[in-house]
């Protein structure tokens, strides 16, 4: 469905993947859908080319389950938005693992297409808490990919998980912290 941001720019949420391959232990995906199945670039961009074309829909937000699975194909459609589209629009659906793996000109890419955020699942502050949610992930990468995103003009958002069985009150103030 449409939404009008604050500005009045009409947004379409798009989902151009399901499913994540990870085996984070509190995921619903990992129960119900672990195989990840996406549209091929061609395809969503023939969505996106339809929905600013016939609904003049020019902000987009992309709520994959994890949108970087496949980085090729994540690449084909972004450097298509610097070739033809003119838009705005968020991901949903990080992991910083994949964001680690990036490099300088696939960032650059993001912030230049039109990418203002980023949604990014850490889900805890300690990493005993992130080895038992096997996020395969650990604090240093966390602060490090923090770090590096600060050279680009987009907003990171992240997301955590509390009150899991096994987090401890010390856990808790190491995600909070």
């Amino acid at each position: 469905y449409v939404t009008i941001d604050k500005a009045g720019n009409r947004r379409f949420d798009i989902q151009t993947s399901r499913g994540c391959p990870y085996e984070c232990t509190f995921c619903y995906s990992t129960k119900i859908r672990r195989h990840w199945r996406a549209f091929s670039a061609k395809r969503t961009l023939e969505h996106i080319r339809f929905l600013r074309d016939n609904h003049d829909i020019k902000h987009f937000r992309i709520f994959d389950d994890n949108f970087f699975v496949d980085m090729k194909r994540s690449y084909d459609i972004i450097k298509s938005f610097e070739e033809e589209f003119d838009i705005k629009y968020k991901i949903d659906g990080c992991r910083i693992a994949d964001l680690d793996k990036m490099d300088d000109e696939m960032l650059e890419l993001l912030e230049k297409t039109g990418c203002f955020e980023l949604q990014v699942g850490i889900e805890a502050g300690s990493d005993r808490m992130l080895k038992i949610l096997k996020k395969g992930t650990n604090l240093e990468q966390i602060r490090r990919v923090t770090k590096r995103l600060k050279n680009y003009n987009i907003w990171i958002y992240y997301e955590f998980v509390c009150g899991h069985p096994y987090e401890t009150p010390d856990d808790l103030k190491m995600t909070t912290d």
